[in-house]
């Protein structure tokens, strides 16, 4: 729009100016132009405006029988609710009494079983009790034979020690001799000597 306004001020003030009739001619062919552009704006926007007011309408009627449509479907839904709720209450109960019936046979088979786990238990007892005395009397005898050969042992070693401490002390014995008798001989020797 306003370039249009635009173009005619230049037209308006080129007619005025110059007194130029092509200028004036341009400016009113573009006023009726732009008459004419608004009376079919305003032609089609009336047109718009009756097709608008028949789909409001078109809307609205669809909008009542679609309201009696969910009225039904309501009334459906609420019936089939019921139905339903029926339905579930009845295989509710099944349901219960199945749980029960299964309930009492597993209690039954875990007795069964415990009984039975029981009976294994101290048998599987007895016979470990059984192994370990067994395995008890073995390691006593065992640890016996070895506690016999460690006191043979001990008396080996110390046997040994007994027989290395005579050594020593006789090899003392004769090295206390031996140093008496060189002290002796070189005392002697000093008296001899001098």
């Amino acid at each position: 729009m306003s370039a249009v306004a635009e173009v005619l001020e230049d037209e308006l003030t080129e007619a005025i100016e110059k007194k130029d009739k092509k200028s004036i001619r341009h400016f009113v062919t573009l006023i009726v132009e732009n008459f004419e552009d608004k009376r079919e704006a305003e032609k089609r926007n009336s047109e718009i405006m009756l097709k608008l007011n028949e789909i409001e309408i078109t809307v609205k009627e669809g909008f009542k029988s679609m309201d009696k449509r969910f009225e039904e479907m309501g009334k459906r839904f609420v019936d089939m609710q019921k139905s339903m709720d029926n339905r579930f209450m009845d295989m509710q109960k099944s349901m219960d009494n199945r749980f029960m019936d299964m309930q009492k046979f597993m209690d039954n088979r875990f007795m069964d079983m415990q009984k039975f786990m029981d009976n294994r238990f101290m048998d599987m007892q007895k016979s470990m009790n059984n192994r370990f005395m067994d395995m008890q009397k073995s390691m006593d005898k065992r640890f016996e034979d070895m506690g016999n050969r460690f006191v043979d042992m001990q008396k080996y070693m110390d046997k040994r020690f007994e027989d290395m401490n005579k050594r020593f002390t006789m090899m003392f014995t004769f090295f206390t001799i031996g140093f008496a008798l060189i002290t002796l001989l070189i005392t002697i020797f000093k008296f001899i000597v001098k």
